[in-house]
């Protein structure tokens, strides 16, 4: 019989973010951790208010005319745009990652994720951002060692406080 609490969602993930192993096939140890927030629904509003703000400018500056849309734009254009909100309203926190520089930052992170040299991490983000948002309260528990697993998770165990 099917249990209810595997269908709720963590309320963690959705509100304050949780750490997320994007990539369990990574031999680095510790492996890279991105701290995610899961989409919620102020996701789509977020996308919609960005979309009328792009065609309002595209109508401004000559792109689009009067009785075109987000529609008529090119297609990367919604891509980018929900890579950017993703990127700075969704990813919080990046440890384990090192640069020339030391400790890459959460800010550069963002930065470099959106350049076609760094792709991987825009990739490695997406993947974590799917991940917390379909987490759910029992794989919370099984992180935390107290229940039997929901389903098959990409977590190595609890998040160690940052």
């Amino acid at each position: 019989m099917a249990k209810l609490k595997s269908f709720q969602r963590d309320t963690a993930a959705l509100e304050g973010g949780v750490w997320i192993n994007p990539d369990p096939d990574s031999s680095d140890d510790p492996p890279m951790e991105l701290l995610v927030k899961g989409r919620d629904a102020a996701y789509y509003d977020k996308v919609m208010v960005a979309v009328r703000e792009i065609v309002r400018r595209a109508k401004q500056d000559g792109r689009l005319k009067s009785n075109q849309g987000f529609a008529d734009l090119p297609p990367s254009t919604r891509d980018v745009l929900e890579n950017e909100i993703m990127l700075g309203q969704y990813i919080l926190g990046v440890r384990n990652l090192e640069g020339d520089d030391g400790p890459v930052t959460v800010e550069d992170y963002r930065k470099m994720a959106l350049t076609e040299e760094f792709r991987p991490l825009l990739t490695l983000a997406s993947a974590a951002f799917f991940i917390a948002t379909e987490r759910r309260a029992a794989d919370r528990e099984e992180a935390l060692g107290n229940s039997e697993p929901s389903r098959r998770t990409n977590s190595r165990g609890a998040a160690q406080k940052a």
